[in-house]
């Protein structure tokens, strides 16, 4: 049905919906936040669809030249930044297939997961 939406207030390492029942999960700006990355991952995947999508949208990734200062950054704000090889293989150990988009210009990335 379009139109109408039904959301739903949850943790990420309870997401209130059945097994295979999403098409696509997003998450933006909120990985660094949870409370065990790798797990969670594998949580979210278990809820996708065959062919479904987890979708990580993050505006910030370590680079050579950043590291430093993203690290200042999450002592400060108590975040959890993975580099982009860790986040690929929790995607990956969840059993999805998966693509990294980065843009250089900006500092983002984002993280799909394809599950088969």
């Amino acid at each position: 049905q379009w139109g109408k939406v039904d959301a739903k207030v949850a943790s990420v390492e309870n997401v209130p919906f059945e097994d295979s029942s999403l098409d696509i999960i997003t998450a933006v700006e909120t990985y660094f936040f949870w409370p065990d990355l790798k797990a969670n991952i594998a949580h979210l995947a278990s809820k996708l669809t065959s062919k479904g999508c987890l979708c990580i949208i993050s505006e910030q990734y370590f680079t050579d030249e950043n590291r430093e200062k993203m690290n200042t950054s999450c002592e400060k704000y108590h975040m959890k930044l993975v580099d982009n090889d860790v986040m690929l293989s929790y995607m990956e150990a969840a059993e999805l297939k998966t693509q990294m988009v980065l843009n250089p210009d900006k500092g983002w990335v984002t993280y799909l997961g394809f599950k088969e």
